[in-house]
């Protein structure tokens, strides 16, 4: 997302490259009407996204996604990402961490040792594994879903 872009949706970028993420609070709070309408032969009801995608409302936010290190996970640059801050983040979860006082999407590994590692998930950049002091470091919240846009 060029910086223009960023700048044009409301969004800043915070930590450095590679580690950083935007990040924008979308409302969550709209519920869909509750009608059915046909289309064609099909019976197409309205999807209340709020519902399909949250458990916890209060606890629940969405970030945009901003870089290529989760591109091997499925995260694309500009996807929309459901944070759930109220769920204990276990091995291999894909987490919202805060770092060094930026926010970054990686998968979370505990050690045998008890360390915690963040892990980047792009082979073609081979993104370092990250270590974090626990003083520098705590995970916000666990990614529980996933938006993209297809076509505008």
């Amino acid at each position: 997302m060029s910086e223009s872009a960023i700048s044009a949706a409301g969004l800043r970028r915070v930590g450095p490259d590679g580690f950083g993420t935007n990040i924008k609070r979308l409302d969550l709070g709209a519920e869909a009407p509750q009608t059915r309408r046909t289309t064609g032969s099909v019976d197409v009801a309205p999807v209340n996204l709020t519902q399909f995608f949250v458990r916890n409302p209060d606890q629940t936010y969405v970030v945009v996604a901003v870089g290529d290190s989760m591109k091997d996970a499925g995260i694309n640059d500009g996807d929309i990402l459901v944070v759930d801050r109220s769920i204990t983040a276990k091995n291999g979860d894909i987490v919202l961490a805060y770092l060094d006082g930026a926010f970054t999407v990686k998968r979370v590994r505990f050690t045998s040792s008890g360390q915690v590692e963040l892990l980047a998930e792009n082979a073609e950049k081979n993104y370092p594994t990250i270590e974090p002091d626990e003083d520098e470091f705590h995970v916000e919240g666990v990614v529980t879903g996933m938006m993209r846009k297809m076509r505008f």
